[in-house]
Order: structure tokens, then sequence, then C-alpha cells
């Protein structure tokens, strides 16, 4: 399948942060992913959450413009935005008519360079976190992936963003003022930004608005212990939710591609391993799924699988099964499969300026470079069933850490009931 090859540009600024564009000249809208190194990792002992109380807290005025100009202002320029908090970096995202580019970036520049951080507002950013929390705690399955990434992960990415009920209460004004000063930094920044632009103007305005910008370092996360890699969650209920995480290889690996290769056998659409022999098989479970989880230097996948109290034993039983069998047999038409998934899910996805504009900074923090599309889809294309044996043999999908939440704990089998000791 031919794709457009489309130049990528590349300035980096004296303080640190790197400009990465993407010109897309068919469309007539931007858009630019600005992230930042100052992710929930960097959130004090005991005060998870700080990171994204911050992220809201920036947008309750900055510059001249008090929270509701801000919001004016961007309505009126028609944007389309987000923000997100990650372990490693903070993003704020947003798309707009490429002619509004430009008073996008200035707001946006003042956002993170000069926001009011009105102590007054911080009540009002724990209150909206904490009923976000109280839906999380009430929800079964949201309740199984934090606790999974509190038992899987190593500290301080064991902690989810949000924080808890417990760390939220804790975090204070001096918390949050000290994340930003500290933690809001163009060194090792990225902007990257995706849709039609004038190269030239976009590099000056980008200089102008952020070239003075200053700030320390980011500095390397402390990787810690691990919590219990065995945990059950007792509930009530009619449905058993479990997950499963193993470790894998980072993002940045040069096997990546192998492994995301790998799930869409597993996981991609109603054809995939997994949903043909717990679902549709066997009726064992309403669903089932396996996807990726990656950061820096450490990467893994995560499996959920809801089913019944009766039928939980054997669906684990099942589960664990076939993520062995995937390191000992892979169909031809498997690979084909996943192979026509993968491309048609890269080519829609950066279709898209906001998708693109994730792609650039996403692969540019993590990796130092940006793929191209025919690269990855190059690389895709000459995978081979023995590449993919080859990776499960080196990289399998073992040493798991399992939770589960339902009215009684699905039987373990053996090598779960004693695992090994985190190393």
């Amino acid at each position: 399948m031919a794709t457009e090859t489309r130049p990528l540009l590349i300035h980096h600024l004296d303080n640190g942060l790197t400009l990465v564009a993407e010109p897309m000249p068919a469309v007539r809208s931007a858009a630019f992913w600005l992230l930042l190194p100052a992710g929930s990792g960097y959130d004090p002992e005991g005060r998870y959450g700080a990171a994204h109380m911050t992220a809201d807290l920036i947008f309750r005025g900055a510059g001249a413009r008090d929270t509701r100009q801000i919001v004016a202002d961007l309505d009126r320029l028609g944007v389309a935005r987000s923000t997100a908090v990650d372990t490693e970096f903070t993003s704020l995202a947003a798309a707009t008519l490429a002619t509004n580019l430009p008073e996008t970036l200035s707001i946006y520049a003042d956002i993170v360079q000069r926001p009011h951080l009105p102590e007054n507002e911080v009540e009002a950013v724990r209150q909206a976190l904490l009923q976000e929390l109280q839906a999380q705690e009430e929800d079964p399955r949201s309740k199984l992936f934090n606790e999974l990434r509190l038992r899987h992960w190593p500290k301080p990415y064991a902690f989810p963003p949000t924080g808890t009920l417990q760390t939220v209460p804790e975090i204070s004004y001096r918390d949050l003022r000290s994340h930003w000063e500290r933690r809001y930094t163009p060194a090792g920044g990225v902007l990257a930004v995706a849709g039609q632009f004038d190269w030239d103007r976009l590099r000056r305005v980008v200089e102008e608005l952020f070239g003075s910008w200053r700030g320390p370092e980011p500095a390397p996360l402390p990787i810690q212990a691990r919590g219990d890699r065995v945990a059950h969650i007792e509930l009530q209920t009619a449905q058993t939710h479990i997950g499963l995480g193993c470790d894998s290889v980072p993002y940045r690996d040069p096997e990546f591609l192998t492994l995301r290769a790998v799930l869409s056998v597993l996981s991609d659409g109603s054809s995939s391993r997994l949903f043909t022999e717990l679902r549709e098989k066997r009726g064992l479970c309403y669903a089932v799924s396996a996807t990726y989880v990656g950061f820096r230097d450490m990467g893994g996948i995560v499996c959920y699988v809801g089913t019944t109290p009766e039928q939980a034993d054997v669906a684990l039983e099942l589960l664990l099964s076939e993520l062995e069998r995937v390191g000992r047999e892979i169909e031809p038409r498997e690979l084909e499969r996943a192979k026509i998934g993968l491309r048609s899910g890269l080519i829609i996805s950066l279709e898209s300026t906001r998708g693109r504009a994730s792609f650039l900074a996403r692969d540019w923090f993590y990796m130092g470079r940006v793929r191209s599309v025919e690269e990855i889809l190059t690389t895709t294309e000459q995978l081979t069933v023995d590449d993919l044996l080859d990776f499960l043999k080196r990289h399998p999908f073992t040493n798991h850490t399992v939770v589960t939440i339902g009215p009684k704990q699905p039987r373990l089998p053996a090598a779960l009931a004693s695992p090994p000791p985190d190393g």
C-alpha cells in the first residue's frame, strides 16, 4: 500500500525544547502536542495526584487571562483540546484551523510558563479529582486496573496518575506550586505540530513564545520495589474480574513492532486468539483483552477477563494457557490478519492532524527520533512467524502479576500460587 512521504522538520531551541513538525498540505487544520517531563512519577511521597491537580490548576488563569477568558478565547478559536498526565510526562494537546495556530500557541505558552495558580481554586480542583476517583472506586473494572498497576510496576510507576482517595486530600497548595516550578521545564520537552503551516513562520513563532523559557533539567525517576504479585479483592458481585500483567519490551525497543504483532494475534478483533478460545468456543467470559503498557525503559502487557464466579477458575487457567501457547505456535493466517489490522489501524490513526501530532511527540520523547509511516509499515510487513516465535522465546509472557475482584478468589495454578521473588 503506497503512502504519502512528507518531510519531517526539526528545530532545537537553546532551552532544550524540541520542535518537531510534519506538514500535511491537504488539510486546513493544524494540531500540536506539547509534551513535558512533568509526570506523576515526580509526585511527592504520599501525595500522589499532585501532577494531575497541577495540570488542572494551570488552566485557571494564565498571563493576562483569567479562567473564563482562557475558555472563551479557546472556544472562539474553535480549539479541540485535551490534557493528560502520565507517569513520565504531562501532555497538552490542541487542534484548530491552521490560521488560528499561532494565537492558540500563544495562549498555551502563557498556560505553561505564566499560570496564575490561584490558591483559592485548589479545593475545586481537589473535589473534581476526588469525584473521579470515587467513580473509579465504584467501577470494579477501573478498580481492578488500578490495583494491578500498583502491584505489577515498581514505584513510582505503580501509582495511577490520578492518585488515590487517601493521598489526594493530603496534597497542599505548596505541593502544586513546587511541581510547576520544578517540573514544567522546556528541557527534555517536545512540541509536535502536524497539519498545514508555514515552517519558517512556525519556527519564528515558537522561538518568540517559548525561546526565553527556562527551567531545570528533568531528573530521572527513581525505581523502587514492586508490590505483592497476587491479590484478591472480595466484592459481592455477579461477575469476577481478572487482571494479569506480564513484563515485555519498552516502546523504544527495536522489537516493539514484533510485540505489537503478537498482541494483535492475541487480542485484536473477534478473530483473535483470546476472543476465539475463551469466548467464542467455550463461552467462558463476556470480555477478554490483552493490551500494551509502556514507559521509556520498561514495558509489558495487561490482560483482562470478565467472567462469572463459577467460570473464573477455568477462564484464568485458559488465559495462562493461551499466553504460553502463543509462544509455541502461530499460524501464518493469524500473522497475516495481524498485519492487515496493524496496517489499517496505523494509517487511519495518522490521517488526522491530532493523531499525527501525538505520534510525533511520543516517538521523539521515547526514542529521540520519529519513525516514518513507511518504516513502520515495511518493518511490520516483513515480520514472519519465526520472528514472532523467536521474540517470545526471548521475551516470554511469564513472571505474572494477578489481581482478581469478585465474591471469591479463583483457583490459582501452581505457578501463581507461589510467584517468584521480584527481581
